[in-house]
């Protein structure tokens, strides 16, 4: 359920119509605030194929996927490693290997690549930022439109398992891994043309090798198929997006026995960036507050702390986040309620001519999706928008205390019992379905859902204390399992986030857990391209 404790701007519905949460803002005038500049770092690693040497290594400021002059570089040496010194943030940068006939790699002796081609990463620190082939395709599902940790999650599904895909695979002496890298590279320069791959021809290799899951299947429709495809570039100034103000589309909400459309306006301000929640009403958009849709609803946040907030009710509007910094593409913000830092982050797309089903693949129904035709107009532009949190948020679904006797409507055990620890909860029967099944947590770790006959049907669950706050239980309920269970909490989990138990105010409750440092986000608009997006989808929802 969506409150007004999460900030979700930027973010669409999912294509199975779930809205995603993603808490995030800023606030402040256009431009870069008057802070200090930071101060220069080396950033390191090696570039591997096998080691590559005699590459040239350089940070993409204007990203671009060239190396230009002025933009820090240097050359790795004979074992395949480079130090860069970096003035400012390197984070949410792109570095580039430039690899040509002239580079040596040491794990083919006598090998000379048949064209030149350039090998990239996203910076997430400083130490140990080894550019390979993976890191690269992590680069390339980012520039298609994706978050770092679907993209992430792609590339380690190539490789079939749990992998560190920013490891030194050669010292590590992964000869599977090894093997798949050097497959990706030869598939690159397959596709080259007179002796060089080009950076969108990179990008568009590395995206049908993931979208077929195989390196082997890639053919030049796939190549051709991606090269179509918008790319998504982090070369854009969020500050002068954000105070020009973008539009979200939300989904679809009943209200009075119709469907009614639903769009956010995220925008900055000297006040900060806030989100304003819309519906389509009488042929006009105007303010809405989840009151609307869930009356006397809202929720509790766990702080940063670890205390919880007071009941924060659906009637109230979303709260301004307060910016810390803004660099380039990027906002760090803090949630005025909580104290939780998220890193915002915007990356750009012309979307002239492309087809509107073609952009908002994922991010739509199957119903409007199939419905939606038409291509967006030349000048129109579309961003996609990601925020990472730097704690776990977590948050308690409940009603409003004043119009329910000061009572809580989500209660585990004894309505009538104050209990002092969430250790309590083990023993409990605790009904998680319609069909009546029962959770059981047990104080060894494990837990299990049993049917009301007391049939077992998952026995794989595990729980962990949350670090902030000892008396929240996470649980880990595998997928299939909350599938198979029937669980009431399923669309949480198909969100990304995780069922908990949490002790609160003398209350055994369920919360819900949004991971940190995962990636939250969708696609937004600037308000042309918006207006273009929803005039197209009007027949289909039947409003003028």
């Amino acid at each position: 359920m969506q409150t007004p404790s999460s900030l979700s701007s930027l973010l669409a519905v999912t294509s199975s119509a779930l809205l995603l949460s993603a808490c995030g803002g800023g606030g402040g005038d256009s431009g870069t605030p008057n802070t200090p500049p930071a101060p220069t770092q080396q950033v390191s690693g090696k570039a591997i194929d096998g080691y590559l040497v005699g590459a040239t290594v350089c940070l993409d400021l204007n990203d671009n996927g060239v190396c230009d002059p002025g933009e820090p570089s240097t050359t790795t040496q004979a074992d395949g490693s480079y130090s860069l010194p970096v003035n400012g943030t390197a984070a949410g940068k792109k570095l580039l290997v430039v690899v040509t006939p002239a580079t040596k790699d040491l794990s083919r002796p006598g090998y000379t690549f048949p064209a030149s081609f350039t090998l990239s990463t996203i910076l997430s620190d400083t130490a140990n930022q080894h550019v390979t082939p993976l890191t690269s395709m992590v680069a390339a599902q980012m520039e298609a439109g994706l978050s770092r940790s679907a993209a992430e999650q792609n590339v380690t599904t190539l490789l079939g398992g749990s992998v560190d895909l920013n490891a030194d695979y050669i010292a590590g002496q992964d000869q599977a891994t090894s093997a798949l890298a050097s497959k990706v590279v030869d598939m690159i320069t397959t596709f080259a043309s007179n002796g060089q791959a080009d950076a969108d021809k990179v990008r568009a290799v590395l995206n049908a090798i993931a979208s077929k899951g195989s390196v082997d299947q890639v053919s030049q429709a796939d190549v051709d198929a991606q090269a179509s495809q918008p790319r998504y570039s982090r070369n854009v100034d969020a500050a002068a997006v954000l105070k020009s103000g973008v539009y979200s589309w939300y989904g679809l909400e009943s209200s009075n026995g119709q469907s009614v459309a639903l769009r956010e306006l995220s925008s900055l301000s000297n006040a900060g960036l806030a989100t304003l929640h819309q519906k389509y009403l009488a042929q006009q958009w105007q303010p809405s507050v989840w009151a609307d849709f869930f009356p006397h609803q809202g929720e509790y946040d766990l702080k940063a702390d670890g205390s919880w907030t007071d009941f924060i009710g659906n009637q109230n509007p979303e709260p301004v986040w307060g910016q810390a910094q803004i660099d380039g593409n990027a906002i760090t913000v803090t949630n005025p309620l909580t104290g939780i830092v998220g890193r915002l982050e915007l990356r750009a797309a012309k979307l002239d001519g492309q087809p509107m089903a073609k952009v908002m693949q994922g991010a739509l129904d199957s119903s409007l999706l199939n419905a939606l035709h038409g291509n967006f107009a030349a000048g129109s532009v579309g961003y996609t928008t990601y925020i990472r949190h730097n704690l776990d948020q977590v948050s308690i679904s409940d009603c409003d205390p004043a119009f329910n006797n000061n009572q809580s409507c989500n209660v585990i055990g004894d309505k009538a019992k104050t209990y002092s620890a969430v250790d309590q909860v083990f023993g409990l029967d605790i009904p998680v379905s319609a069909s009546g099944n029962l959770l059981r947590l047990n104080a060894d770790g494990s837990a299990a859902i049993r049917d009301n006959q007391g049939q077992v049907l998952s026995s794989q669950i595990r729980w962990n204390r949350l670090a902030r706050n000892a008396n929240v239980l996470v649980l880990n309920i595998a997928l299939k399992d909350a599938q198979a269970t029937q669980l009431s909490q399923l669309d949480d989990l198909l969100a990304g986030n995780r069922l908990a138990i949490a002790l609160r105010a003398g209350h055994l409750q369920f919360a819900s857990v949004e991971p940190a440092k995962r990636d939250r986000g969708g696609i937004t608009f600037a308000p042309a391209a918006f207006d273009q997006l929803f005039n197209a989808l009007k027949p289909t929802l039947g409003v003028n």
